[in-house]
């Protein structure tokens, strides 16, 4: 993950360069601003859009935007608890208008979550099999999914 000189904050894993997700990110309208952290807030979401632009975001707003995709390719670029977080929340808010129930057994809703997943992506107009640093789009989301349901057992459940 790339650091910003001086700042223990990383900044987005997205380069300037030409990378399949980018079209995706665009749908969704950033802002210009870093957003206000109050107390119990999530931290802001930061992005580096293709002209070298910050802008930002909340992972509420992501997640409940009406295109899915955004939050996806965010998701699988940020591997690290904002991008699991998404992936978690995405699931609980999705699940119902896509007809899956979540199950109370961790096992049976990681499953479940995976189902829900897959049907994002193709409401989304995401192509699964599409290749990211070397691995399915499809097979890192499921990985975000699984290490955020083990690694923060709150995040998921």
């Amino acid at each position: 993950m790339a650091m910003r000189c001086g700042s223990l904050r990383p900044i987005a894993m997205v380069g300037s360069g030409d990378h399949p997700l980018h079209p995706v990110l665009g749908r969704f309208p950033w802002r210009r601003r870093k957003p206000r952290a109050g107390r119990g807030r999530a931290r802001a979401l930061e992005y580096v859009n293709r002209g070298g632009r910050v802008v930002y975001s909340s992972i509420k707003e992501l997640v409940d935007f009406e295109d899915p995709g955004p939050a996806l390719a965010f998701a699988v670029l940020h591997g690290d608890i904002n991008g699991q977080t998404i992936v978690a929340e995405l699931v609980e808010h999705h699940a119902a208008g896509v007809g899956v129930e979540l199950p109370d057994a961790q096992s049976e809703r990681t499953r479940a979550g995976l189902r829900v997943l897959k049907q994002l992506m193709m409401k989304a107009g995401l192509d699964p099999k599409t290749s990211i640093g070397g691995q399915p789009l499809e097979e890192l989301l499921a990985v975000t999914w699984a290490l955020g349901a083990v690694v923060y057992p709150d995040v998921a459940s």
